[in-house]
């Protein structure tokens, strides 16, 4: 099950189709039976899953009726018709798209996380560059250069904020801009327990992309520069292994906290005194063959076909997450 895709649509947006496409060769080689459903606006696919009485859904959803932060319905309607699905849960995936309610919940568990700024900004802890993006769609939409500002006023803010939000429609915040490296850490759960693989980090080449920083065009303009020097890599030096243990640590705990299961992406930036960032979580990443969730199993030896179906087995495991209750 995907969102409905128009025609036209951006490369974010049609990326769910190649999700679906590899999956669906996954599982009839493995001889399942399979059927793309989207899951449209009005519902109509409740009536093809009572039709099709599927033994799981392959949940790929990111966004409903248009927005990311809905798509929690979708684990939700499935639960509620009794059907098994893959990944996370309605209220994990609900709660780690909002990402100011995510860090809220990370800064009440100590967790490394910048302070974030919403309409009306009524404070400013202290001037520097500060990072707006928006608070609930994930995919580096809307992210460029322009994204990253020098702040000196709550005013100065606000002001941008309210343009943001009245060009995309939809809801922006701003945290301070953390200068160094990012990296994103997957997992994905066995028999309820998280397995950490190990951390990759987006490495960027030459001068091109001077904030360093995973926009849209890095992630999904094939034709850009900044889409070739930005390179996946898990090559660390002896000096980064405490840095590297720290996020598997990290990972771990945001696990836990958020009750997470199946599969996950947590990202990071680490400043340029060593210490990690969590900068988001995403309950429902992208499993495409060249996603960071593929590189990362295959870094470790686990082929996309092997992947595929530890996440099916997960999500029929007993011990499979807390898809009953948050």
């Amino acid at each position: 099950m995907h969102q409905p895709i128009a025609p036209g649509a951006l490369p974010d947006e049609r990326d769910v189709l190649v999700q679906a496409l590899s999956i669906s060769r996954v599982l009839e080689k493995n001889g399942w039976f399979v059927h793309c459903l989207p899951a449209d606006d009005n519902l109509n696919f409740l009536d093809d899953i009572k039709k099709v009485k599927p033994d799981l859904v392959f949940n790929l959803v990111e966004t409903f009726t248009n927005s990311g932060l809905n798509s929690f319905r979708i684990p939700m309607l499935l639960q509620m018709s009794g059907v098994l699905y893959t990944g996370n849960s309605s209220q994990a995936i609900y709660i780690t798209s909002d990402k100011m309610l995510t860090k809220t919940i990370l800064n009440i568990h100590d967790l490394p996380a910048e302070k974030a700024y919403i309409r009306p900004v009524l404070q400013i802890r202290e001037k520097g560059y500060y990072i707006f993006k928006p608070q609930c769609e994930d995919a580096s939409v809307s992210i460029s250069d322009e994204s990253v500002r020098y702040i000196e006023t709550c005013e100065q803010a606000d002001k941008i904020l309210e343009a943001l939000e009245k060009q995309y429609n939809f809801p922006f915040m701003c945290e301070k801009f953390i200068w160094g490296r990012e990296f994103n850490v997957s997992v994905i759960g066995i028999k309820g327990n998280p397995r950490v693989l190990q951390p990759a980090e987006i490495v960027f080449i030459g001068d091109d992309n001077p904030y360093r920083i995973v926009d849209y065009a890095s992630k999904w303009d094939e034709s850009s520069l900044r889409y070739r020097n930005s390179v996946r890599s898990f090559s660390f030096k002896p000096d980064d292994n405490p840095l590297i243990q720290k996020l598997v640590e990290i990972t771990k705990k945001c696990w836990h906290i958020f009750k997470l299961s199946g599969y996950a992406r947590v990202d990071f930036r680490v400043d340029e005194k060593g210490k990690p960032w969590i900068l988001e979580i995403n309950a429902n990443p992208c499993s495409s063959p060249d996603s960071g969730l593929a590189a990362a199993a295959e870094n470790e030896g686990i082929s996309f076909n092997e992947l595929i179906n530890i996440i099916i087995n997960e999500a029929t495991h007993d011990n499979q997450g807390y898809h009953s209750a948050f």
